[in-house]
């Protein structure tokens, strides 16, 4: 009996949790396409927080230190489940853009709302729409917008890290700024892919040191792939 409640009560808090996160994708899609994105980041992240606590997900978030003052920085971070990006903006206290999947843009309201925030679409089968991407957010970087991407390019149904794309350790080579790892750490006793049910629970959010790009060249993003992805599965 305990189980069947147990569950039921993951499914209801699932059914809250995106009834909330509608929400919050619809007021900060008519937001930002009134309002420019830069204005408003703190309600993004008001938005990021009211979903982690609808969850039941007491955040821990260690190393805020580690990213750089300015906004120069490239995080990188591994990909659980849909709360991740929420929970970016909610740790990360400043404007900050992500680099996600041109199919993304195209979702009701949530389409919108991306679009106006200022992400950046990429796309396997669109080599020159991603190029482009890659290359305006090198440019955004260096004029100090942060950025995250999440490097599998998918969440991880398993719960362990996948293999990394190599496109966007290519724009932390253009843009020459601070590499910064980012590990999610319990987010699988959230929330898994496929599933009905979200349970609360402890997730930490680690972000460690800066990733030193010493030693890399323009050309060896797939290197440097492997190299951060080694340091996060370490540190899972």
């Amino acid at each position: 009996m305990s189980v069947n409640l147990e569950s039921l009560k993951a499914r209801l808090r699932f059914g809250v949790t995106f009834l909330s996160f509608f929400g919050c994708v619809a007021t900060l899609a008519t937001l930002s396409s009134l309002v420019d994105a830069r204005r408003i980041h703190t309600v993004m992240r008001m938005a990021g927080k009211l979903m982690v606590t609808v969850a039941g997900i007491r955040l821990r978030v260690s190393g805020l230190e580690n990213l750089p003052p300015d906004g120069r920085f490239l995080l990188v971070c591994n990909h659980i489940n849909m709360f991740d990006p929420m929970i970016v903006y909610a740790v990360i206290p400043r404007y900050i853009i992500a680099i996600e999947k041109a199919a993304h843009f195209k979702w009701p309201l949530y389409g919108t709302m991306i679009r106006h925030w200022g992400n950046l679409p990429v796309d396997r089968r669109n080599p020159a729409l991603s190029r482009e991407s890659l290359n305006r957010a090198a440019e955004l970087l260096q004029a100090g917008t942060p950025v995250f991407i999440f490097p599998e390019g998918t969440r991880a149904r398993s719960g362990k890290l996948g293999a990394f794309h190599k496109g966007g350790f290519r724009v932390a080579l253009d843009a020459r700024v601070p590499l910064i790892p980012v590990v999610f750490r319990g987010a699988d006793r959230i929330y898994r892919e496929g599933t009905y049910e979200v349970h609360a629970g402890s997730e930490e959010v680690v972000i460690l040191p800066p990733f030193s790009l010493d030693g890399y060249g323009p050309d060896d993003e797939a290197w440097l792939a492997e190299d951060v992805r080694a340091v996060i599965e370490a540190s899972l």
